[in-house]
């Protein structure tokens, strides 16, 4: 991923509430429960007789599908144990199995959603999902956790991206909860996915001793794609851990323009959970490393949207002053500095707003348009 779509989706993409920082969070599909507890009706059964058909609904074809085990909606389905679904969908014979969702529309089934199911293992793991409490956040969050590590793939991604989906601060207090050894098992794994090593790293630093923190530095030496790719997440963890030693090293990740845009970048990743997570305990050394970012011409309209975002204006002498510099000459470095000094209450923002309007008036027109949209 470049530079600048890296930078346009941080600009663009909405920051839901409950979203783990370093997990990923807007860019995770529905998790199995979320498409669960949306469907009226979830059954498991085999597909029969796919036949091509001009005239049927959608003109695509039809295909017939065998209930098995109804998840969900048994009321609505007394008495039927066959399906037509107005698709063709051969079956597959490695994967024998198909998950269906369907609604309920004036009394007549329409299903909807549908996908093939590799292993009978994620029809338990379904079952089990959909009778857990909604209400229990902790209890959740403790079975996801018991299936991160699944050795079928299905599984184990459900289960992070139930993380993903999860808050900052309710990661960050999960963390206590579990026992390292499960973890550090994960790490050492080579084919762990980064985005897993990511959660797991933090996960391990929040119930870790001296000996995970040696563990954990060692993998944010370690120069492999799977270490580079779950940078934030070591970094975190190793922050918890040691905090003085992590800070200075998420700073000095910053401050290194040698290094890859995406290591530094990264970094913002654990920024924003730790101020999802704790903001005022880490305020302080939050805007230390944001401040560095700030000078960065290839940071600086990422990081100066986060301080927007969070209403802090104890770096405005910094990001108004970035303005003339040369790095920064560049329209979404612009538009990022524009829009935090709409929003800055202080007067030295209101000054630069009204001498910027006399200059470039499009671009502040443009800042005060792009905000309207945000709301």
């Amino acid at each position: 991923m470049t530079r600048m779509v890296v930078a346009a989706l941080a600009v663009a993409l909405p920051y839901p509430a409950l979203a783990c920082s370093l997990c990923g969070g807007p860019g995770t599909g529905a998790t199995m429960r979320q498409d669960a507890l949306q469907a009226k009706i979830v059954v498991v059964g085999t597909l029969k007789n796919a036949r091509l058909d001009s005239n049927s609904p959608g003109g695509n074809g039809l295909t017939d599908f065998k209930i098995e085990t109804i998840l969900k909606g048994e009321a609505a389905l007394k008495g039927i144990s066959q399906i037509t679904i107005p698709r063709y969908l051969p079956s597959d014979e490695k994967s024998p199995k198909f998950l269906l969702r369907c609604d309920v529309i004036n009394g007549k089934l329409d299903p909807y959603a549908g996908v093939p199911v590799k292993d009978e293992k994620v029809v338990g793991y379904l079952k089990q999902v959909m009778a857990l409490d909604e209400n229990d956040r902790g209890k959740m969050l403790r079975f996801f956790f018991e299936h991160l590590d699944s050795a079928v793939p299905e599984i184990a991604a459900d289960a992070y991206n139930e993380f993903a989906k999860a808050g900052d601060a309710e990661v960050g207090e999960f963390a206590r909860q579990v026992q390292p050894d499960r973890l550090r098992a994960m790490l050492k794994n080579p084919a762990l996915p980064p985005e897993r090593m990511r959660l797991a790293a933090f996960l391990l630093g929040g119930c870790g001793g001296a000996k995970d923190a040696d563990l954990l530095l060692s993998l944010l030496k370690t120069d492999s794609e799977q270490t580079r790719g779950a940078l934030g997440g070591l970094l975190a963890g190793y922050i918890v851990l040691k905090p003085k030693d992590g800070w200075k090293l998420a700073g000095d990740i910053v401050a290194d323009r040698k290094r890859e845009f995406l290591d530094r970048y990264a970094v913002l990743s654990t920024l924003r959970f730790f101020h999802g997570w704790k903001p005022n305990d880490n305020g302080e050394v939050i805007r230390f490393v944001l401040k560095l970012a700030v000078a960065d011409g290839s940071l600086a309209d990422v990081a100066i949207e986060d301080l927007r975002r969070w209403g802090w204006w104890e770096l405005t002498d910094a990001v108004l002053g970035s303005f003339k510099l040369k790095s920064h000459d560049v329209p979404m470095v612009r538009r990022a500095i524009a829009r935090y000094a709409v929003s800055c209450p202080q007067d030295k923002a209101k000054q630069f707003i009204a001498e910027l309007k006399q200059r470039d008036p499009e671009l502040v027109k443009d800042a005060l348009e792009s905000l309207e949209l945000d709301k």
